[in-house]
């Protein structure tokens, strides 16, 4: 009898659920609204919904998109939505991703996740509704230049269609898009002119932006047309900075290309690092000049420059090659560990997830116990002068301290405080918590605490996650470190989010 009424329930499991009934799918997302109408088949209606390629189909996942902003779990039907609109192969499916991109009247993430669809999606896509002037005059920067990887993107993949449009030379049009503001729609091309080159290195080096410079940097590195002559100059450049998005592209430029003429600029942007009591780039340009060299020389500017100036030039003649061998012992680690994970950064923020699973058993107390006598520990032997701010991850994200704060002691008391009164029963918005910090908060260094999982705001898939989470590394090159805690910590994605930095996964045991 259970069975039977189980059954009977309106698409109760994604068995029973008519997989191409485009009637019973739309109805079902109507009731989507609450938790009543998702638990009955609305996840169901929505997955099966991202598997129908036509019109329709389209159609109503654009509809819905934005009437599922802020319901009961409105965010898994709409990465589902998401995940639709990526698999777009009609002429059709394209035509309607272009008509929301250029909607003003659709929400700004939905505009966002149209263009990126019109950039990933195999389908062809017309351009006259591609290069709409809503789009081609867009205000919101983050809009525009998506809007410009996207056509560059299909532009290169020959998938716009150039007939139709009543233009004397569609093709200068298309690359007069991607040649405006810094030049990032050049990025995808697989050929370039002359002229694009040098706007390319001249943007690199001095673009206002210094996070479309580190862009530009690591799409210039990722390609095989730029030799590292031609990269120097941008580099040094990106060295003299104090961005860290910069400085990060600066480092993975010349450790990818294995620049190794790049060895004094490295050598003095360790000393200015020294000099003004960095923490992070001092281990990052120290590593950099290891790896360049061989040398174990550790992470003392005068050690180097001794180096450089008795052996340097022969080193240079000889290939400017790793040498095997060491001649002398790099400084030990720092002892301020979070969980085991070295934190050398003074510009720090530890976010901790605020969802149920904080509440999951750990050692002798809970995961947020744990997690609380952790950072007790780390925030006493970190310098007082270093900067830092606890955050817990609800739906919105809650700041103990409101700001990067010096490390007091009324400060660390200040912040713990704020895990000691956390209920921890909220659903997360991850995505939107880690882009905030990036983009708001001039941290370094982030440590999130937590099962990986995300409940709310603009992603919860993992795949969804990673791809918004890699372009916010490629521009502000903030390092991310992971403590995978809780009964059902999603290992998998918080490795790949710690390895998109150079960061650090462990999974404690409690």
């Amino acid at each position: 009898m259970i069975a039977l009424a189980l059954l009977c329930l309106p698409y109760a499991t994604p068995a029973t659920f008519p997989i191409q009934d485009l009637g019973a799918i739309e109805k079902t997302l109507k009731r989507t609204a609450d938790k009543a109408g998702f638990d009955n088949g609305g996840y169901d209606a929505a997955k099966a919904l991202a598997n129908i390629q036509t019109e329709k189909a389209m159609e109503i996942r654009l509809e819905y998109y934005d009437k599922r902003l802020d319901t009961y779990r409105g965010v898994y039907l709409r990465d589902w939505f998401y995940s639709g609109m990526l698999k777009a192969q009609s002429v059709e499916e394209t035509e309607l991703l272009a008509k929301f991109a250029a909607n003003k009247k659709a929400s700004p993430l939905l505009r966002l996740l149209c263009i990126q669809a019109l950039g990933r999606c195999p389908g062809p896509v017309k351009a006259k509704p591609l290069m709409h002037k809503n789009l081609l005059k867009c205000k919101d920067k983050d809009l525009f230049l998506a809007f410009q990887r996207a056509v560059g993107n299909a532009y290169t993949e020959g998938r716009i269609v150039l007939s139709g449009w009543r233009k004397k030379n569609p093709d200068s049009e298309v690359l007069d898009l991607l040649r405006s503001g810094a030049g990032i729609g050049l990025l995808s091309l697989r050929e370039l002119t002359t002229e694009d080159r040098k706007l390319l290195l001249t943007k690199g080096k001095e673009a206002t932006s210094k996070n479309d410079r580190a862009e530009i940097l690591r799409g210039l590195a990722a390609r095989g047309d730029f030799n590292p002559e031609e990269l120097l100059p941008v580099i040094e450049a990106a060295l003299r900075t104090e961005h860290t998005g910069l400085r990060a592209a600066a480092i993975e430029a010349c450790l990818k290309k294995e620049i190794g003429f790049s060895v004094p600029h490295f050598i003095e942007a360790l000393a200015r690092e020294v000099a003004s009591e960095g923490n992070r780039f001092v281990v990052d340009y120290g590593n950099t000049l290891m790896q360049l060299t061989g040398l174990k020389l550790g992470r003392n500017p005068e050690v180097w420059e001794r180096w450089w100036e008795n052996q340097g030039e022969e080193w240079l003649e000889n290939g400017a090659k790793p040498t095997r061998g060491s001649m002398a012992r790099p400084e030990e680690e720092t002892k301020a560990t979070l969980f085991g994970i070295p934190i050398h950064s003074n510009r720090v923020v530890f976010a901790v997830d605020g969802s149920g699973s904080m509440n999951d058993p750990f050692g002798a107390g809970t995961a947020a116990e744990g997690a609380r006598n952790e950072l007790e520990k780390l925030l006493n032997l970190l310098p007082e002068n270093s900067l830092f701010d606890v955050i817990v991850i609800e739906r919105e994200m809650i700041s103990g301290l409101g700001k990067l704060s010096e490390n007091s002691s009324k400060n660390k008391e200040k912040a713990l405080e704020l895990i000691d009164r956390c209920e921890f029963s909220q659903a997360s918005a991850l995505f939107d918590a880690m882009e905030s910090l990036q983009t708001g908060w001039n941290a370094d260094t982030i440590v999130l605490i937590g099962d990986g999982g995300s409940s709310w705001g603009k992603h919860q898939y993992p795949g969804h996650l990673l791809e918004g989470l890699q372009l916010l590394q490629t521009r502000y090159g903030t390092r991310i470190h992971c403590v995978a805690i809780g009964k059902a910590a999603k290992v998998r994605f918080l490795s790949s989010l710690s390895e998109l930095s150079g960061g650090t996964m462990v999974e404690p045991k409690g």
